[in-house]
């Protein structure tokens, strides 16, 4: 009687403890993202949208679109490169990796040969000029503790007013320890139609969340390669998850091209779970719950999908013309000029080296005479006043330590 009651006493204490284990161990939600603006108007703007780009095809389908990123990393005062404070290197492979994933790029993680797999023809660049027009790395680093004062301790929803630069330009971007359990989440996407909630009410809160504490330098587990950044940018792109709002087999995400399921699925380990009419789940979507390991695909639907969103969406379809990345073909000490000919103002448009250094413009008629003289600070883009002059032509001076170029100026219609 005494050995039995000492095996069940050892056979509790080792259940208990194997409890214990997987209660510390339980993993985080793989995404705090919920819909709850989404509805069924959303989905017929939707297609009102693509059917409106199916007679568009010849315009909208070959475009890559470049994305300005700017990360916000809010940090608990460490040196960057450790702990919360991720480094430049750190933000820079998960950007690439984000690209290799959108791109389907061969010999990366993100190449796949599936049937349904396709290159989305979206990329993300850290962006290289700030709202201010001077030169920036894309990345900011916001100390946690010294926000307390004038924020208070309402966690990190609480703190992005204190780091975001303006959506309709920049696709913003906070990396942080959560509150909660979440590994990411993402504000769903606006229509342009009345009457339909839009999914935050704050423009500054536009953007997504990451959890930093899975991506901090020498972690391991199952979501280090970077997903979690996928797939929250494919909600702020206006994907649904794969088993669309409710998990059971009557919802849908609205993409033809991947399997119906009934909710989520984690590792890919062992036998492929089936979708809810009995064929495969596409578990490698990036829009499941899956291992990072296991992700590589987007559809041609969620394609077509973040797409209609980039070319419509009210607050997307600013970024793809945004003045955070240099889209022009000027080179890094050059400038570009128009129109020529020109009325009441000239733009002018400066090489990525010329930013932030004060220059001279110096305006010549054809006998010589300076007509306009000042010095300025060089912006991306910049637009200068011309003087009201009888002459047709003038010649343009702008010099400094970047940039030493003359330039011919024609004046009227």
């Amino acid at each position: 009687m005494y050995k039995t009651l000492t095996c069940l006493l050892v056979l509790l204490i080792i259940l208990k403890l194997q409890t214990a284990h997987a209660q510390s161990t339980n993993p985080p939600e793989r995404c705090g993202f919920k819909p709850k603006s989404h509805s069924e108007e959303f989905e017929k703007w939707m297609q009102a949208k693509k059917q409106l780009q199916k007679h568009q095809r010849n315009t909208s389908n070959n475009s890559i679109y470049r994305i300005p990123v700017v990360v916000h990393i809010i940090h608990d005062g460490e040196d960057e490169g450790k702990g919360l404070n991720l480094s430049d290197e750190t933000i820079k492979t998960l950007i690439k990796n984000v690209n290799d994933d959108f791109r389907r790029k061969s010999g990366t993680r993100g190449h796949n040969t599936h049937p349904s797999g396709v290159d989305t023809q979206i990329e993300f660049h850290l962006a290289q000029i700030s709202p201010e027009g001077l030169p920036t790395t894309g990345i900011r680093r916001i100390d946690y503790n010294k926000l307390l004062d004038s924020l208070g301790r309402e966690g990190i929803e609480g703190y992005r007013t204190a780091g975001y630069w303006n959506p309709e330009q920049y696709f913003n971007i906070w990396f942080s320890r959560f509150s909660r359990g979440f590994l990411g989440r993402a504000e769903f996407p606006e229509t342009d139609l009345p009457g339909i909630p839009q999914p935050t009410e704050k423009i500054e809160e536009d953007g997504i969340f990451i959890n930093s504490t899975y991506f901090m330098e020498g972690e391991e587990g199952p979501y280090g390669l970077g997903r979690t950044l996928t797939h929250e940018i494919g909600h702020f792109l206006g994907l649904l998850h794969v088993w669309g709002i409710k998990s059971n087999c009557e919802n849908d995400d609205y993409c033809d091209d991947t399997p119906l399921v009934s909710g989520p699925h984690g590792s890919c380990s062992g036998s492929t779970p089936l979708a809810c009419n009995g064929e495969p789940a596409m578990i490698e979507n990036y829009m499941d719950y899956s291992d990072d390991a296991c992700m590589n695909i987007f559809t041609k639907d969620q394609m077509v999908r973040m797409r209609t969103v980039l070319e419509h969406s009210p607050r997307r379809k600013t970024l793809t013309t945004s003045p955070g990345l240099i889209r022009s073909d000027i080179g890094a000490n050059t400038v570009k000029t128009y129109p020529n000919p020109a009325l009441e103002t000239l733009n002018v448009e400066f090489g990525l080296n010329v930013l932030g250094l004060s220059h001279e413009w110096i305006l010549y008629n054809l006998q010589g005479q300076i007509i306009q003289r000042f010095t300025f600070v060089a912006k991306h883009q910049m637009v200068f006043n011309l003087p009201l002059v009888a002459s047709k032509v003038l010649i343009l001076k702008i010099q400094g330590p970047a940039l030493n170029t003359t330039q011919k100026i024609m004046i009227g219609n």
